[in-house]
């Protein structure tokens, strides 16, 4: 199990640190860029999962944090929708709901990124019978997974759908940039 250190102290540079056999190498500077200097290390120590990684689907946290931005803000009590909900669809209101729970995982706040129709329901105030039909349409367009009876949650798929055209025509809508 990987073991990992915390300093209270609070910095917008992050470290790290890898280690095999008698290689050491440091990576330092905001996330963004460890993050892609460590990519690029990994790629040229093994081509072959950088060549297998350009098949894959990638999702960038820092992209999906910055776009959800103005719709979507954490506090304390963790992802909340900051827009006037009023003007948003029921569709909208949905993938924002789907979007939050992503979010609260990714960020350490929940176990995983699952929502219950019930759960869309009491958010938003939308009738039963409407969620579940947006989600159903939703999973059999492949955004969305449904690991259980009224459980759902956001495919990587979905998650770029979300931010390539979901959340940007809610920023068009209300004028937020």
């Amino acid at each position: 199990m990987p073991q990992y250190e915390y300093e209270s102290e609070y910095s917008d540079e992050i470290e790290v640190i890898v280690r095999k056999g008698d290689l050491h190498i440091e990576f330092r500077g905001s996330t963004d860029s460890v993050i892609r200097s460590l990519l690029k290390f990994i790629s040229e120590i093994h081509p072959t999962w950088f060549l297998a990684s350009k098949l894959a689907l990638k999702l960038d946290l820092v992209e999906v944090f910055e776009k959800a931005s103005g719709v979507i803000a954490v506090g304390p009590e963790g992802p909340m929708i900051v827009v006037d909900r009023g003007k948003l669809t029921d569709v909208e209101l949905i993938w924002l709901s789907l979007a939050k729970a992503w979010i609260a995982y990714h960020i350490g706040l929940t176990e995983d990124y699952t929502v219950t129709s019930r759960d869309i329901q009491r958010e938003t105030g939308i009738k039963p019978g409407t969620i579940s039909a947006r989600l159903s349409e939703l999973s059999s367009q492949g955004y969305l997974d449904k690991p259980r009876r009224g459980v759902y949650k956001l495919t990587s798929l979905g998650v770029k759908r979300l931010i390539e055209d979901i959340i940007p025509e809610i920023k068009g809508k209300i004028g937020v940039e």
